[in-house]
């Protein structure tokens, strides 16, 4: 789709043969352009959004700051990466959202996904989120992970 939108922009603009090199070359980065855009479309994370009324206020908060492109904290990546894996996202998928981050490394966070989820680890209750710093309201629960049960009650 974008590539073939960019040959048709560059063929009409110009009167000259393109040279094949030239073409491969944008050829391969309207690819990579595609793969991002597919990536991107994949997960659609809207914080705040009718959809996500299921997700804990401290990990909503979490999503935003990545989203924006903040640079999070270590526990933070770690609770957000738990919290995602244990609600059924993809590695890809979380990856994506990581990708916003100033420091993205692809490699490096595919693997603390993998160990996180390959260990099992349990999100941390509230009261641990709260000493890290990372709650941000009184939702009444014990564990984020109970926080879509009770919006069902509510």
């Amino acid at each position: 789709m974008i590539l073939e939108a960019i040959k048709s922009t560059i063929s009409s603009k110009m009167n000259v043969e393109v040279p094949n090199e030239i073409k491969e070359e944008i050829e391969e980065v309207a690819s990579e352009i595609n793969k991002k855009l597919e990536n991107y479309q994949k997960i659609r994370w809207k914080p705040g959004g009718e959809a996500n009324t299921s997700t804990p206020p401290c990990m909503e908060k979490i999503i935003e700051k990545m989203l924006a492109g903040e640079n999070i904290p270590h526990i933070s990546r770690w609770v957000i990466g738990i919290y995602l894996i244990k609600s059924g996202k993809s590695i890809e998928e979380i990856i994506s959202l990581f990708s916003n981050l100033p420091n993205f490394n692809e490699k490096r966070t595919r693997y603390h996904l993998e160990y996180i989820k390959k260990k099992n680890y349990s999100v941390p209750s509230c009261a641990n989120m709260e000493s890290y710093g990372i709650c941000v309201s009184n939702c009444n629960i014990k564990n984020p992970m109970h926080y879509k049960k009770k919006q069902k009650r509510n």
